[in-house]
């Protein structure tokens, strides 16, 4: 994506890019934007993943 970067400075891009799609409670663009393979990365999917469903269940409790 960040053609001749160095995969670190990459890898703080796209958390720059999931942190402002999780402001916007854009979870899906968030998941989508990383793309690094390493245990960081993992968490921070299973963290991105963990905020979506808590969002998607407390908005079907409040309707």
């Amino acid at each position: 994506m960040y053609a001749g970067l160095p995969s670190r400075i990459q890898n703080e891009l796209d958390k720059i890019i999931a942190y402002n799609a999780i402001q916007n409670k854009d979870y899906d663009k968030a998941i989508q934007s990383i793309h690094s393979q390493d245990s960081e990365s993992y968490y921070t999917l299973g963290a991105i993943k963990t905020l979506q469903a808590y969002n998607e269940a407390l908005s079907s409790s409040l309707s």
